[in-house]
């Protein structure tokens, strides 16, 4: 968030207990819910999208929707989508272009997102 990269090294060193106790994001029920209604992809500007801590699958599931949606179901998630110059913009309709890498089981690809508007 803008807050965290303002944040100069030494001022983050001291916050990461506080920047690594949880964030927002999906928790397993809405990882199905959407699942079901055929998705094909979810992203967000988090380091994981799912909620952190995991709650309601318990606190050994620590990236759950990962397993779900993409190991499961196929459906791709993208972390740490930077949103500011769209939002600056006022761009709210593109045509969105990613390549990630098809690794067999896996939960994670480098990839370069675009937006094409």
């Amino acid at each position: 968030n803008a807050e965290w990269k303002g944040l100069s090294p030494a001022e983050k060193a001291k916050r990461r207990d506080e920047f690594n106790s949880g964030e927002p994001g999906f928790g397993l029920s809405a990882c199905e819910y959407m699942a079901e209604r055929k998705i094909i992809l979810t992203g967000g500007d988090t380091s994981a999208n799912d909620a952190q801590p995991a709650g309601e699958q318990g606190e050994e599931f620590a990236v759950p929707c990962h397993t779900e949606m993409q190991t499961r179901r196929g459906i791709w998630n993208i972390e740490n989508l930077e949103f500011t110059q769209l939002l600056k913009d006022k761009v709210y309709e593109f045509a969105f272009v990613w390549a990630p890498l098809k690794i067999v089981g896996g939960t994670g690809s480098p990839g370069n997102p675009i937006a094409l508007y």
